[in-house]
């Protein structure tokens, strides 16, 4: 087995691997590795041969974090993909431990990842692999109301958490060249809301992005019910701006129970960062991808 760095020119082994592990057509797992290569990519592969049999790979964003004045590289894991017949062979590890070498070489501080029920697993019984469980993203239900709604909580702001930065390019490259699914915007000067349907009767709020919310989703709400849009579901941490914003503007309820939670998860690697303390971080929807 060798493992060595993945990129374009192995795009097309690569793609079949993904459509093998994630059920798609080659054709769509292509046209995502040129929309990951686009952001920013370190990736690594196993290969048996001339068949590419692993892949692990994080793109590169920042992160704002309170006590530092420029944002802070970190590497987003992606999907990991061993194929069905390599499983349980430590290739985590393998792909793994020179995708963060390289990646602290660039002066990342950390791992970050989101990460599913199966995929904690992985997190937690992998030696060695190095993350750790952070929280849950809980995940919420709003429901619009039918005339202009102010609630009688005291709006808060939180400038001392830890956030993903988005520039105004990286942000619209994220949502409008998908190259499989569709997302609808709303803009009102600086700030932007993002959305998508979800069902008959309800929408997916992926994120707030600006400097004051409180405006725009008031108008964004009065908007919906009469489309026939009756309830807005979104995740975010226990502390996210966007949860405060909304808790004034409508009425926003925990969901008891989450098909497919997520989780965020951390790999440090300066020690001058802790990044384990859940409260102190602001995430959305969005920032999964």
């Amino acid at each position: 087995m060798e493992i060595c760095p993945l990129d374009i020119k192995d795009h097309a082994a690569w793609a079949q691997l993904l459509a093998v592990c994630f059920d798609r057509t080659c054709e769509q797992m292509q046209a995502l590795l040129a929309w990951y290569e686009r952001m920013g990519m370190i990736a690594y592969g196993a290969w048996d041969g001339s068949r590419l049999v692993g892949q692990y790979a994080v793109l590169k964003r920042r992160l704002q974090i309170p006590s530092e004045t420029m944002p802070q590289l970190v590497g987003l894991s992606l999907n990991m993909a061993i194929h069905p017949d390599y499983r349980g062979r430590g290739l985590v590890k393998q792909m793994s431990a020179p995708t963060y070498t390289q990646l602290a070489a660039e002066g990342g501080i950390a791992g970050v990842g989101f990460s599913s029920a199966e995929e904690v697993k992985v997190d937690r019984n992998s030696k060695g692999y190095g993350y750790s469980v952070v929280g849950q993203m809980p995940s919420w239900i709003a429901v619009p109301p039918t005339r202009k709604y102010r609630s009688s909580r005291i709006k808060e702001t939180h400038q001392d958490l830890v956030r993903f930065r988005w520039e105004t390019e990286t942000l619209a490259y994220r949502y409008n060249a998908h190259p499989f699914r569709q997302y609808q915007t709303v803009v009102d000067g600086k700030n932007s809301l993002v959305f998508r349907d979800i069902g008959r009767y309800g929408v997916s709020l992926l994120g707030a992005y600006g400097q004051d919310f409180e405006e725009i989703l008031q108008r964004w709400w009065c908007s919906l019910h009469p489309q026939g849009r009756y309830y807005v579901h979104f995740l975010s941490t226990p502390n996210a701006q966007l949860l405060q914003d909304m808790r004034i503007t409508s009425l926003v309820l925990p969901m008891p129970v989450t098909r497919n939670p997520q989780y965020l998860t951390v790999k440090p690697l300066n020690e001058n960062y802790s990044l384990l303390d859940f409260q102190q971080w602001d995430c959305t929807g969005g920032d999964v991808l």
